[in-house]
């Protein structure tokens, strides 16, 4: 996807827009005594302003990768050095070139406009979660995290809450990791009602005798608590195709997945370190 930047843009246009207005200039005044002719060589001074305007084009256009522009703006600017010099009708037929050539190339492109309030999902100032959460669960929470935010920015927001209950599928293998529970293998063991139930084991087996260490028996079972809340309020419902999210929804569960992820951080990395 190509992104427009929207002040380079503008200032192509502007650039554009004042080398259109010498070449009108020549154009209005060639039966005036006085007016330069269309056809003499264009003197230095004249020279000097539209090579500044040119540059100033080129630098607008690499940034908007307008490449086959840049390449008829390349030959202008050559042509315009102190040991070539070309004439007023010549500059004007190659500035008529460069003018279609980006019609041309920017009508291949649609642009998309984000509304302010959601650029910062699309690309935020800083980590969405946090930078616990981003050092602690680099090799698959980052990425979902950052689809979600892609997703809603672009008005895709099923597909973010898609992204968001894959997040949280992360967090409970992260809880049983760190319960000592193996990563399931079979097919039928990947459910979350399957890997909860586990989880419960687990949990249940350190209450006779007690074997919690101080303070993670509350962390695992507020843990449990919200996957189960989870499993049934979005992630069971997500998966079928008669669900559909708002961005108000999608929002309010990418904020609740924020909040637990980041708890879980706190105590844990992606691999349940330290164990429980």
């Amino acid at each position: 996807m190509l992104k427009l930047n929207a002040a380079s843009f503008y200032k192509a246009t502007a650039m554009l827009y004042n080398i259109r207005s010498f070449v009108n200039h020549w154009k209005e005044n060639r039966e005036h005594e006085d007016a330069i002719k269309i056809e003499n060589k264009i003197d230095i001074s004249t020279a000097k302003i539209v090579l500044e305007n040119l540059r100033e084009l080129q630098s607008s256009l690499l940034i908007l990768g307008t490449t086959i522009t840049s390449l008829a703006v390349d030959r202008l600017l050559k042509l315009l050095t102190p040991s070539v010099v070309i004439s007023y009708q010549e500059f004007h037929d190659r500035f008529r070139e460069i003018d279609n050539r980006l019609k041309d190339e920017l009508s291949l492109v649609s642009t998309f406009v984000l509304e302010p309030e959601k650029v910062k999902f699309y690309e935020p100032a800083e980590p969405l979660f946090g930078l616990e959460f981003e050092t602690k669960f680099p090799s698959g929470g980052v990425y979902e995290i950052d689809e979600a935010a892609k997703c809603m920015a672009l008005g895709r927001d099923t597909a973010a809450v898609f992204h968001l209950m894959r997040c949280m599928e992360i967090g409970i293998r992260t809880v049983a990791k760190s319960l000592g529970i193996p990563d399931p293998t079979k097919g039928s063991d990947r459910n979350w009602h399957e890997m909860l139930r586990k989880i419960k084991l687990a949990m249940d087996a350190k209450l006779n005798p007690p074997t919690w260490k101080l303070g993670d028996r509350e962390i695992f079972e507020s843990a449990y608590g919200s996957l189960d809340a989870v499993r049934v309020a979005w992630r069971n419902t997500t998966m079928h195709v008669e669900n559909k999210y708002t961005h108000e929804e999608a929002e309010h569960i990418f904020i609740a997945t924020r909040g637990f992820m980041k708890k879980l951080a706190s105590r844990m990395d992606e691999q349940g370190i330290p164990l429980a």
